[in-house]
């Protein structure tokens, strides 16, 4: 019998020992199993496929080099026929393709025509869904990544276009400085031919007024030459009548003195006349070699058609004819032979004078005169001619030297003109030049800034991470939410194998015992028992770290009182009803209390509930002990527990009371009838 017993005694100590126990092999197993699985990633098979089409600089074989050295994955190059293979197969949870056009697109970036790069991730998704989830976060990092890269091959570029910009700027402020030069040069050249038209203008006004006294003096030459050559006509006309009539000679002597004495004023005035003329036509010699001169030292002149018209003029009276004389000279001969000749004439008149009685000389004389005055009358008229000819060039003349006066006045308003304008020109290019080397000096102190653009384009921003309540490993953030989950099946299990003991074992720990309030007290008990080995036994198998070790186990026996009240309460009052309220429970809170996402991401019903959970507490009061301290947080959660712990003991106190109540009245019933 003691045997028996002592075998009862010990089987009891296991039941509550496995009671105990069993929400710290819940936790500790699967906490254990999923501690730290972002750190193993390194056992998940990837396959990675390179099909980049490229003979230098490839970025395919860059990404290749740069994935397998993360060792993020277990990554494996293979080709594309093993790598679609593979999927299928389950020997890889993703597959990453690098296109051939992969090096080409990249490239392109930094032209007019730029091209995406496009890599192709394919996760098998049925084969683990978290697994691709966490694989696609991995790529798209490598996406960022190369985006930075990228952004940083176009930005040098475009800093070594830019940092060009201050050279060949300095190029253009060159070529303004020569510009500039130039037309300080121009401006000075048309100051100096304005200079130079103002003296010609001045000069030419001297010239005109010596032509236009000139055309005077060889007009009053030709009215006078023209006097002369009738008289001489008369003369001429005298003579032969003098030849034809021979009677008279009584009056020849006379007549012969007469003539003489008009010879002789005759011969002093043409000497006379020889002598202006001879004057006049070595002035306008002199005139017409001038133009001549003038004109062949000024090639600019050779365009003004009028200024060449007087040019022809002088040049014909200036060029010998076929007997070797000009115009001119031809005009001073004639004159000469005219003085000849009447020398003739006088000699013949003195001689016939001294002769007047030789008859038959006077014959000859007379014939001679008559000869001479033809001869001077032919060289009269050739005279008479070239000054007709000297008269109309010089009013030509006179004509084109007005119109070229006005022209070169014309010239002079241009130049003045031409002068202003480069004047204006000349002060502009300098300012522009002036412009230009301050702009090449800005250009180059702001082009300064972009060294290291490039650098800085890759990675402009930088994420620092500074974690309030920092959790170092996946299972450490979700500890709290299977403690409390333990906690609560512990609860459960308490309740299931000692207050439902079909073999009566626990008597008054049995739904029958009469000791309701000791049943109470060693649940408590046994509650922090499970709370203080599930707290002990987790942080020295799971190494996870705590903030403060007193509030780590008293939130472990506070949420563990709390949650087997709650559960005690439900199985006293409701019995069977209480057991499917209790599981129902559970399960609400395992989804609406935040242990796992947040729960602004769960449908309204679950955030409606949230805060009506008595796990929405115990989670985070854990997570305040693991994690970090907020005293609000912490005392209301503490509070909320408390409160709970307290009203359904009370609970549980009251209705234990009414039971009592009631069984007493039924035993005070049973017993009046059995005594009547």
């Amino acid at each position: 019998m003691k045997k028996i017993k002592n075998n009862s005694k010990a089987m009891k100590a296991l039941v509550i020992l496995g009671i105990i126990v069993l929400p710290l092999i819940y936790s500790f197993f699967y906490l254990k199993g999923f501690w730290d699985p972002y750190n193993s990633l390194t056992d998940v098979p990837v396959a990675l496929v390179n099909l980049d089409e490229c003979t230098e600089n490839c970025q395919g074989d860059k990404l290749i080099d740069k994935l397998t050295e993360e060792g993020t994955f277990d990554f494996e190059v293979v080709s594309e026929e093993e790598a679609d293979s593979g999927l299928i197969n389950k020997d890889y949870y993703a597959v990453i393709k690098i296109p051939k056009d992969f090096t080409s697109n990249l490239e392109s970036g930094a032209g007019e025509e730029r091209q995406q790069a496009t890599i192709t991730y394919m996760p098998n998704t049925k084969t683990n869904y978290l697994a691709s989830q966490i694989i696609g976060t991995a790529v798209d990092k490598v996406e960022v990544s190369l985006q930075a890269e990228v952004n940083k091959e176009i930005v040098a570029n475009l800093t070594s276009t830019l940092q060009s910009v201050p050279e060949q700027t300095k190029q253009i402020g060159n070529s303004l400085g020569a510009l500039s030069s130039g037309s300080n040069s121009l401006n000075n050249g048309t100051l100096e031919l304005q200079n130079g038209l103002n003296n010609l203008s001045n000069s030419y006004k001297l010239f005109n007024n010596g032509v236009e006294k000139l055309s005077l003096g060889i007009s009053s030459l030709y009215n006078a030459y023209g006097e002369f050559n009738t008289g001489l006509d008369e003369a001429y006309n005298g003579a032969v009548t003098l030849s034809q009539q021979t009677t008279g000679l009584s009056s020849l002597q006379e007549s012969v003195n007469t003539l003489k004495d008009g010879s002789n004023t005759y011969t002093e005035g043409l000497k006379t006349y020889q002598s202006n003329a001879t004057a006049m036509i070595d002035n306008t010699t002199l005139v017409y070699t001038k133009i001549i001169n003038y004109v062949e030292s000024h090639p600019e002149l050779q365009s003004d058609s009028e200024m060449m018209t007087i040019y022809g003029i002088a040049k014909g009276y200036m060029t010998a004819g076929n007997n070797g004389e000009t115009g001119l000279s031809t005009l001073k001969s004639g004159l000469n032979n005219l003085v000849s000749s009447n020398d003739s004439i006088n000699n013949g008149l003195n001689l016939l004078a001294n002769e007047t009685g030789k008859l038959g000389d006077l014959q000859t004389g007379i014939s001679e005169l008559e000869n001479g005055l033809f001869n001077l009358r032919e060289n009269s008229n050739t005279v008479y001619g070239s000054l007709d000819e000297l008269n109309n060039g010089l009013l030509e003349l006179k004509d084109s030297s007005v119109q070229i006066d006005n022209g070169i006045g014309s010239a002079d308003a241009g130049v003045s003109t031409l002068a202003s304008g480069t004047n204006s020109l000349n002060k502009a290019v300098n300012l522009a030049t002036t412009e230009m080397n301050n702009k090449i000096d800005d250009t180059e102190k702001q082009t300064a800034s972009l060294a290291g653009l490039d650098e800085y384009a890759k990675d402009p921003v930088k994420v620092t991470e500074e974690d309030y309540g920092e959790v170092k490993e996946y299972g450490t953030f979700f500890s709290p939410y299977f403690m409390s989950l333990s906690l609560w099946i512990g609860g459960v299990l308490i309740l299931m194998g000692l207050y439902y003991d079909p073999d009566k074992r626990f008597k008054v720990l049995g739904r029958n015992s009469e000791k309701r309030g000791l049943r109470l007290v060693f649940y408590n008990v046994i509650g922090v028992i499970q709370a203080i080995l599930l707290a002990f036994i987790l942080k020295l198998t799971l190494g996870f770290e705590v903030t403060n070790y007193l509030l780590y186990y008293v939130s472990c026996i506070l949420i563990s009182e709390a949650f087997l009240a709650i559960i005690m309460f439900l199985f006293f009052t409701f019995k069977d009803i209480g057991k499917f309220l209790a599981l129902v429970l559970l399960v609400l809170q395992l989804a609406s209390c935040g242990g796992t996402f947040p729960v602004e991401t769960e449908p309204a019903f679950y955030q409606a509930i949230y805060a009506f959970m008595p796990m929405t507490y115990s989670v985070d009061l854990l997570r305040e002990s693991f994690v970090s301290i907020n005293s609000a947080f912490l005392v209301k959660d503490v509070v909320i527990l408390l409160s709970i712990f307290v009203i359904f003991n009370v609970l549980i106190w009251l209705v234990g009371m009414i039971k009592n109540k009631n069984e007493r009245k039924v035993l005070i019933k049973n017993t009046s009838q059995k005594v009547r």
